[in-house]
C-alpha cells in the first residue's frame, strides 16, 4: 500500500472532483504568506554535480535547493533532450518561484552521464533513479506516509516513474507524465520495424533507426529491447498497477511519435482513482504541467510537515 492503513489514502472522496481538492496547497500557502516565509526559506542556489554510482559511474545532475523546504520535484527527461530540455527548465522555474526543491539528472549512457550505450536499459535507469532519490535530501518526506518526491517524467521518464513508484512507493508522492511512452520498445518501436532491421539489431546489438514523422534518429540496442520486455507495464488491464498516488498525464493530440492512446491506457492500468489525463490539441501548455505538479502536492497536503 502507498501509506499505512491507519492513514487515509490520497485519493479523492466519492463524488469529489480530482481537479478541485478541498484543501489549500502548500504552494498556495507559501504564496499567501510570502513575507512570513521569506525569512524561513531561502534559495540556496543552482549547481551542477555528479552522483557516483555503486559500480563507479558518474550521473550528471542539476539541483536547485531551498532551505527549510520539505518538498521536492524530480524531473526525469526523455531520451532526446536530457536534463536541459525546455520542459525541465519550465519545471525548474516553477519550483524556484514556489520554494520547492528541484532535481534533474541525465540518464546513464546519455548526456553528460557516463556509461556504455549497450548497458543503458530501463532497469538501469530505474535503479539509478531510486539510488538518486535515496541519496539526495534524505530528510525530505513531505507526502503521505513520508513519501518524498513528485516525479515529472517526459517520454521514457514516465515509464521509469511508473517502475519506481511500483518498487518504492515511499519515494513517490505523485507523478506528472508528459507525452509518456511506457512499453514503447515493444508496442511502438519493435512492432513497426521490418524483419531485416530487427535481425540486424539482435545480431549486431545496435542500429540507428529513424522514428516519427520528424525522422528523428534513435540508437536502438538489443539490450534495450530485451530489458524492455521484462519491464512492460500496460499488459495487465484495468487497475493492474499498484500505484495509488495522484497522477497527471499530459499528452498532445498531435504527437507524431507516441499516440495519446498510450497515456489513456496507462491511466486505465493505474490502481489510483486520482488520475487525470489532459490532451492539448497542439503543443504541451506549460500551465498543464505546473497545474499537474500543484495538484500532486495539494492532494497530499493533509500530511505536509515542515521541518
Amino acid at each position: 500500500a502507498f501509506c499505512p492503513s491507519a492513514t487515509p489514502n490520497n485519493e479523492p472522496e466519492e463524488g469529489q472532483n480530482a481537479d478541485a481538492p478541498k484543501k489549500r496547497s502548500p504552494v498556495k500557502k507559501a504564496a499567501s504568506k510570502k513575507s512570513e516565509e521569506s525569512k524561513a526559506e531561502r534559495i540556496v542556489g543552482e549547481s551542477n554535480n555528479f552522483m557516483l554510482t555503486a559500480d563507479g559511474h558518474r550521473i550528471a545532475y542539476t539541483q536547485c535547493l531551498v532551505e527549510n523546504s520539505n518538498e521536492v520535484v524530480v524531473y526525469l527527461p526523455n531520451l532526446a533532450d536530457g536534463r536541459t530540455s525546455p520542459s525541465a527548465s519550465q519545471c525548474k522555474e516553477y519550483c524556484v518561484q514556489n520554494s520547492l526543491n528541484f532535481l534533474c539528472a541525465d540518464w546513464f549512457g546519455r548526456g553528460e552521464s557516463s556509461g556504455k550505450l549497450m548497458e543503458a536499459t530501463l532497469t538501469r535507469w530505474t535503479n539509478d533513479t531510486i539510488a538518486f532519490l535515496n541519496e539526495h535530501m534524505p530528510d525530505v518526506k513531505g507526502g503521505i506516509g513520508g513519501a518524498k518526491a513528485v516525479l515529472v517524467g517526459s517520454g521514457v521518464g514516465v515509464w521509469v516513474s511508473v517502475l519506481v513508484a511500483m518498487r518504492r512507493p515511499d519515494l513517490v508522492r505523485g507523478i506528472v507524465g508528459i507525452g509518456g511512452d511506457p512499453d514503447f520498445t515493444e508496442d511502438l518501436l519493435w512492432k513497426g520495424l521490418p524483419e531485416k532491421t530487427k535481425n540486424e539489431i539482435m545480431e549486431r546489438g545496435y542500429k540507428e533507426i529513424q522514428w516519427g514523422n520528424k525522422n528523428a534518429t534513435y540508437p536502438v540496442t538489443s539490450t534495450l529491447i530485451e530489458d524492455g520486455r521484462s519491464n512492460l507495464v500496460l499488459r495487465g488491464g484495468p487497475r493492474s498497477l499498484p500505484i495509488r498516488c495522484p497522477v497527471r498525464l499530459i499528452h498532445c493530440m498531435n504527437d507524431d511519435e507516441v499516440p495519446v492512446e498510450t497515456s489513456l491506457k496507462l491511466a486505465e492500468c493505474l490502481e489510483s482513482r486520482n488520475v487525470v489525463v489532459t490532451m492539448p490539441k497542439e503543443g504541451l501548455e506549460t500551465v498543464s504541467i505546473v497545474n499537474g505538479i500543484r495538484q500532486c502536492f495539494e492532494f497530499t497536503e493533509g500530511y505536509f510537515v515542515r521541518t
